[in-house]
């Protein structure tokens, strides 16, 4: 499948620019990985199976993992709320995100090296804005989103490598 290979995922579609990337797969999911694609042809999609969604709606094809995400957060009983009258859980799909994220930025804790707060953002497809380096504001959103360029591979993988899998 030509957007996974080289032990890269390769994000084609996304919201905005900045979601257009190549990040390195973890090596934890480098079997699950190999194994959906053995055999498949270049053009289809790593999770294959997912529905397509009706013509012209607005739900995309991730719709399908996200609901079932959600069915199986409440059978184990998974909610997260900062008062009883919040309707949605803060648990949601876009929680794997989220603990990525934080997961990376313990690595940078920890004093793992190979990668800053910078790359995280190109992992996870944000924009890449002002940053802080031990707990100092740096004002760099031109200097590090426009002229710096995406995070190399290497630096990348690093974070990718520093977030342990549970």
């Amino acid at each position: 499948m030509r957007d996974c290979a080289d032990g890269c995922l390769k994000v084609t579609d996304a919201k905005t620019r900045s979601g257009l990337r190549t990040i390195p797969a973890h090596s934890g999911l480098a079997e699950l990985v190999a194994s959906r694609c053995a055999g498949k042809p270049a053009d289809v999609f790593l999770f294959h199976d997912l529905e397509e969604q009706r013509a012209g709606s607005k739900r995309d094809r991730s719709a399908p993992v996200s609901q079932a995400f959600t069915r199986e957060r409440r059978r184990l009983g998974v909610d997260e709320r900062a008062s009883l009258n919040q309707r949605q859980s803060n648990v949601d799909f876009h929680s794997w995100r989220r603990w990525f994220v934080r997961k990376a930025v313990e690595g940078i804790e920890r004093r793992e090296k190979g990668y800053t707060a910078w790359t995280i953002a190109n992992v996870v497809g944000h924009k890449v804005e002002d940053g802080t380096l031990d707990g100092v504001v740096l004002p760099l959103g031109m200097t590090m989103g426009r002229y710096a360029g995406a995070a190399s591979l290497e630096a990348m993988k690093a974070c990718v490598e520093a977030v342990k899998l549970p």
